[in-house]
């Protein structure tokens, strides 16, 4: 039985890192895609998008802020994702990584490079991931959301619209009967000139 020290090494895995990384680039270009389709304009007005709503537009605006800026608290060489080769395509806003960029920083120092990522709660780092998560959500919550609230506000303008559609219709209706009795009194009256011009033609032919 040997009592000398064992020294046991766990190297990480770079290449699940680098994997679930380029996983989350995807996710985040197809949120963008999504989100472009609903805005874009193709020359005509189509009912079943969002076509230039400014919420939408913002999100947008704020989820490439995000991806562009640096993460606030951390310093070094690894403090946004342009930093580890993860830069943004300004023809269409989407993310794109420069597999040797990101390869290198990994290799370089992989918790600070991790550290662009993930939250560190102990040191107050919000990372990448957790930063867009809660602007996804502060729009996306189905109660206190930013587009709830704007769904409400549809609803809203849609009821008072209603409101209003009925309001005009019952003053159209109560315009046709006042029309209508104006026409049938206006029928009686002619009925009534016309026979006493008869009758006044009658008398003539008496004189």
């Amino acid at each position: 039985v040997t009592t000398s020290a064992i020294n046991v090494s766990v190297e990480p895995n770079l290449e699940e890192i680098t994997e679930k990384i380029e996983g989350w680039v995807e996710k985040f270009n197809s949120v963008i895609s999504k989100i472009q389709d609903q805005l874009k304009f193709s020359g005509s007005v189509d009912i079943n998008s969002m076509q230039g709503d400014s919420t939408l537009r913002g999100l947008k605006q704020q989820l490439t802020n995000k991806a562009t800026s640096n993460i606030s608290g951390l310093s070094g060489t690894y403090t946004m994702l342009a930093s580890l080769g993860i830069t943004l395509d300004s023809s269409n806003g989407t993310l794109v990584i420069d597999d040797d960029d990101l390869n290198d920083a990994l290799a370089d120092d992989l918790i600070s490079a991790s550290k662009v990522f993930i939250t560190d709660d102990d040191a107050g780092i919000t990372g990448i991931a957790g930063q867009m998560q809660e602007l996804v959500e502060g729009y996306t919550d189905s109660v206190d959301g930013i587009l709830a609230a704007k769904l409400d506000g549809y609803d809203n303008q849609i009821s008072r619209l209603d409101d209003d559609i009925e309001a005009k219709n019952e003053h159209l209706l109560e315009y046709e009967e006042l029309l209508n009795q104006q026409f049938w009194r206006m029928e009686s009256t002619m009925a009534e000139l016309q026979t006493q011009n008869q009758m006044v033609m009658q008398m003539a032919y008496m004189l």
